[in-house]
């Protein structure tokens, strides 16, 4: 967390920096007991805080899977949608199989 406290002192992180803290904050406690899987998508070009973010959930969530999209940054879904799609239908199909 330390991060995120030096982070949240520059102006273009603290729109984001306020966002992730709540009353609740969210632990890795917390997140290990989230069983939903989720795809957790990034761009290999997006700013070191949003790949550390994707790492961290895809590592503590149980059911987590992390892309990364080459040649983008953080609007890699927007940039290049078919590429994200055909992800996202690879995880439907896997987290199916596990069901």
């Amino acid at each position: 967390m330390r991060i995120f406290a030096n982070l949240s002192k520059h102006s273009i992180v603290k729109p984001f920096f306020n966002l992730t803290h709540s009353a609740t904050p969210l632990t890795r406690e917390r997140i290990a007991k989230m069983k939903t899987p989720a795809l957790l998508g990034g761009g290999e070009l997006s700013l070191p805080f949003y790949a550390m973010g994707s790492d961290a959930l895809a590592k503590y969530l149980p059911n987590g899977f992390g892309v990364t999209m080459k040649n983008v940054g953080h609007g890699g879904i927007a940039l290049k949608p078919e590429e994200f799609v055909k992800k996202a239908e690879s995880f439907i199909k896997l987290t199916k199989q596990g069901n």
